[in-house]
């Protein structure tokens, strides 16, 4: 079959029941079609359509066992994806056939009662939080097919500096394992928050929110500053829906964009 933009191909979904009205008895798996050239980005359209219609759930998109994306569904019903992988062919996956995982009830899980809480870091942290942060930024590599990109090249002793001089904030998961961290530093009443970080099993759950909003409050009334690469689209839409808004642009090289934001709360 011939569709306008190429031949139409299929790849073999299955996906979780919710047992959610009559999603129980509905066929839980589910050839979907994607067309030549169509890449993951285009082929998350088709995959939004087979999942149920539900209201603010997180389901993630798993291939050959690694996960690709997430799909995270609004109070409307209307979704964002966010890759886990390169934005490659969908004829250039191992295998063709996904999994798609019901995740969550996006803000019952992040606030339920299985987390630790969220406290300041202890020194004896630091080496587990490095740990998490050399897997947390594999993603951003993925972006930019490079893995030499300072949050994976970053030392122990440099973390070190920094919880010396600021506030490293890490969040616990309920088997006691740290599942997210935050660290912020405060110069000239300006708060320069960074390495905001959620375990990838955990991520589109609310826990990066909690994390921004808890660092937030160490430091009240301030003015508050971060960046991200232009190329963390997803990193963007999810500051600015936390209150900050595009300071500046600047430009590293030809490969590399950082965008800065600042939410203002002095008076």
């Amino acid at each position: 079959m011939i569709g306008q933009n190429g031949k139409f191909h299929k790849i073999y979904a299955e996906r979780d029941s919710v047992c959610m009205s009559d999603d129980c008895h509905a066929p839980n798996a589910e050839e979907l079609d994607y067309r030549d050239g169509d890449r993951l980005s285009d082929f998350m359209d088709a995959v939004a359509k087979y999942v149920p219609a539900m209201k603010n759930v997180v389901w993630g998109v798993a291939c050959a066992g690694e996960m690709i994306a997430y799909l995270y569904f609004d109070e409307a019903s209307s979704y964002e994806y966010e890759l886990q992988v390169k934005d490659i062919k969908v004829s250039e996956l191992l295998e063709k056939k996904i999994h798609c995982t019901y995740y969550c009830e996006r803000e019952r899980y992040a606030y339920r009662g299985d987390l630790r809480g969220i406290q300041k870091a202890d020194f004896e942290d630091l080496q587990e939080i490095l740990q998490l942060q050399y897997l947390s930024y594999q993603s951003e590599a993925n972006l930019f097919e490079n893995r030499n990109i300072p949050p994976l090249n970053q030392t122990l002793d440099e973390l070190i500096d920094e919880y010396n001089t600021g506030v490293i904030l890490k969040m616990r998961g309920s088997d006691g394992n740290i599942i997210g961290s935050v660290r912020a530093k405060e110069d000239n009443r300006t708060v320069y928050i960074g390495k905001l970080m959620v375990h990838p099993r955990h991520r589109r759950c609310g826990y990066g929110a909690v994390l921004l909003k808890e660092v937030e409050g160490y430091f009240p009334g301030k003015r508050y500053e971060l960046f991200t690469s232009t190329r963390s689209e997803s990193n963007i839409r999810f500051y600015q829906r936390m209150g900050y808004k595009i300071l500046k642009r600047e430009v590293i090289d030809d490969e590399l964009q950082f965008v800065y934001l600042e939410k203002d709360l002095l008076p």
